[in-house]
């Protein structure tokens, strides 16, 4: 298994990625004002924040058709509270990965590839969307909104912003900070797992790996919740699409 071995691709990942989070939260911890924040009261932000992620999800749900609006309606009410929030407690812009600056830096590599592909991957999409609009099940227009704005944009920076900056000033270290983020990505997803009475564990799962092998990642590589917003959509969108559109 030489895919496997000390100095195979795949090995290589996975250290790179882990000196480019341990970087990152080191970034923050120095950039914040105003001390640590407590582990006690970043396991509340992120309890939070999954509160909120299912409130809006049963919200949308009794909203019927009207319920991607109300999905986009409730996150852009709620991300720049929280944004607003955190700044008034130390966080700046950069620490929070609401800049662009840093994304030229961490252009190389696996991660210009990841980001490369992604974004094909959402060109792709709407290309698809595009020829194939008159035969949708549904228009649209609402829906991709909601992916690329509330869903992939909205969350990260909820999680890859917001929580990743505030577990980073805990000083728990990068794997703390890792795992934690992904564990309330996967609290985030519970009620959207149940569907007809029935709850799919996979729905909270893959969202729980996807930010531990790539969004976690793609912020602290790219110090920008734009290219885990990029990855995020890559997914979401060719699916919506190919679900929707044929």
């Amino acid at each position: 298994m030489a895919w496997l071995g000390a100095r195979s691709p795949v090995r290589r990942f996975f250290a790179d990625a882990g000196r480019d989070v341990v970087r990152e939260v080191e970034e923050v911890l120095a950039r914040r004002q105003g001390g640590r924040v407590s582990t006690r009261g970043a396991v509340a932000f992120g309890l939070g924040l999954a509160a909120w992620g299912n409130t809006l999800v049963a919200t949308s749900r009794l909203a019927g058709k009207h319920g991607d609006l109300v999905t986009l309606a409730g996150q852009a009410v709620a991300v720049p509270l929280v944004v607003r929030a955190c700044m008034r407690r130390g966080f700046d812009a950069r620490s929070l990965g609401l800049t662009l600056a840093p994304i030229r830096q961490g252009f190389k590599g696996h991660a210009r590839f990841m980001l490369v592909l992604s974004g094909a991957a959402v060109a792709a999409g709407l290309g698809v969307l595009l020829f194939n609009y008159d035969r949708c099940s549904v228009d649209p227009a609402v829906p991709i909104a909601r992916l690329l704005v509330a869903t992939s944009l909205g969350e990260e920076v909820l999680f890859r912003g917001a929580l990743f900056a505030v577990w980073a000033a805990t000083g728990r270290g990068a794997g703390v900070v890792t795992v934690a983020n992904a564990g309330f990505f996967a609290l985030w997803h519970v009620a959207g797992s149940v569907q007809g009475g029935r709850f799919d564990p996979w729905g909270v799962g893959f969202p729980a790996v996807s930010a531990l092998l790539f969004f976690v990642w793609a912020r602290a590589r790219f110090g920008s919740v734009v290219a885990p917003a990029v990855v995020h959509a890559s997914g979401n969108l060719p699916a919506w699409v190919l679900t929707k559109c044929r």
